[in-house]
């Protein structure tokens, strides 16, 4: 660069870079799929990362929770119940405090979400109801027939390869027991989630696109959720779309898929 006045290209450089970040900050799903990288790294931070995961997203998220626990208890309120997936014991707490007949088994897949859920647990006074246990959905820890129902968040599609997951749920099952499992509703349009966007702060939008958004565009639509029932012990499923608050807004969230041993 002769000729040009000293450090011009430093410069320009610099400039380009700024404008690099700009143009990834400022689109909106570039922002969401890398905000979604990080946070689910943040999540696997030892000690802290399942802390800070939680202090971020329990305000985004409890209207998921609350949605999942009163679809289940609307369907039972007795039994032996796992629950696994996202939430940190959060969805066991729900549900066992709309159903106090239900003996439920919360399994965290690490030993920073056990210590967590357990604390949650004991917090809100239902250590007799609930015990946390460590385990992996693609090898659930307790022999066949353990449980007559099973209810997971996410758990399909981040707990392993969804037809290991599947299988393991059957196999874990009573004869008579179903699996109800949840996930981001793949159909709804990103124009709903938008609308509970522009409730929230500034912050919380950009956590609720890194946090919320990202994961709904890797959920599974309901296609997919159909091959993988077809491929598994279950052979098929029932699909339901369910309904969640967030920020005030209510949408279509969620989806349910109920698998029948």
């Amino acid at each position: 660069m002769a000729g040009l006045p000293k450090g011009f290209g430093r410069g320009l450089l610099f400039g380009a870079l700024i404008a690099l970040c700009w143009g990834v900050l400022s689109d909106r799903r570039r922002r969401s799929v890398i905000g979604g990288e990080v946070m689910e790294k943040v999540g696997t931070v030892p000690l802290l990362g399942p802390r800070l995961s939680a202090v971020l997203l329990d305000r985004l998220m409890e209207g998921l929770y609350r949605a999942v626990a009163e679809d289940v208890v609307a369907q039972v309120r007795a039994g032996e119940l796992l629950e696994f997936g996202e939430g940190s014991g959060r969805v066991a707490v729900e549900l066992a405090r709309r159903a106090r007949d239900l003996q439920i088994t919360a399994m965290e897949p690490t030993s920073d979400r056990v210590q967590l859920a357990e604390q949650r647990v004991v917090a809100a006074g239902l250590g007799r109801q609930v015990k946390v246990v460590l385990g992996a959905a693609s090898d659930i820890p307790f022999p066949e027939g353990s449980y007559d129902h099973v209810v997971s968040f996410q758990g399909l599609r981040k707990g392993g390869a969804p037809e290991v997951v599947l299988a393991e749920l059957h196999r874990v099952l009573r004869p008579g027991g179903r699996a109800w499992v949840y996930d981001f509703r793949r159909e709804t349009p990103q124009e709903a989630w938008d609308l509970v966007g522009q409730k929230l702060s500034l912050p919380m939008r950009q956590i609720f696109d890194s946090a919320v958004l990202a994961q709904w565009a890797k959920s599974y639509n309901e296609a997919q959720l159909g091959l993988y029932a077809a491929d598994s012990p279950f052979k098929e499923v029932a699909l339901q779309p369910i309904p969640a608050v967030l920020a005030g807004v209510q949408i279509q969230a969620l989806t349910r898929a109920t698998f029948q041993r």
